[in-house]
């Protein structure tokens, strides 16, 4: 699935609790609804990798199925900010739901800080 197809959805708004995870300084974790986990196992199960995209801070995601939304608050805000003023290349979107281990990691590609652009 082409990524500016996913846009194309109709999408379910799903309620989270945010965490920063007190390890990984570029972790942001979503805690979800169980319910939801038997969609992200499937997922992971299938190798997509081109089926999620973070636009004007959400994260729609999608399996062609089911689609998702998480409307990400300024906590995120705030989390990005930090990624950006610390030159942290990588951060990660995670999934987490209550009483299972499993988490689920989406990558991302964060800005430069202004003061290291080249």
């Amino acid at each position: 699935m082409n990524r500016k197809d996913i846009l194309r959805h109709d999408y379910e708004f799903i309620k989270y609790e945010p965490f920063w995870d007190s390890r990984y300084m570029n972790r942001f974790i979503l805690m979800i609804p169980r319910e939801k986990e038997s969609f992200f196992k499937s997922l992971n199960k299938t190798g997509k990798h081109d089926n999620f995209i973070l636009k004007d801070n959400v994260f729609y995601i999608s399996d062609g199925d089911n689609s998702y939304a998480f409307e990400l608050n300024n906590e995120f805000e705030d989390f990005v900010n930090k990624i950006i003023q610390k030159n942290v290349p990588l951060f990660y979107i995670c999934f987490a739901f209550p009483g299972i281990e499993d988490a689920y990691d989406f990558s991302f590609i964060s800005k430069p800080h202004p003061k290291n652009k080249t």
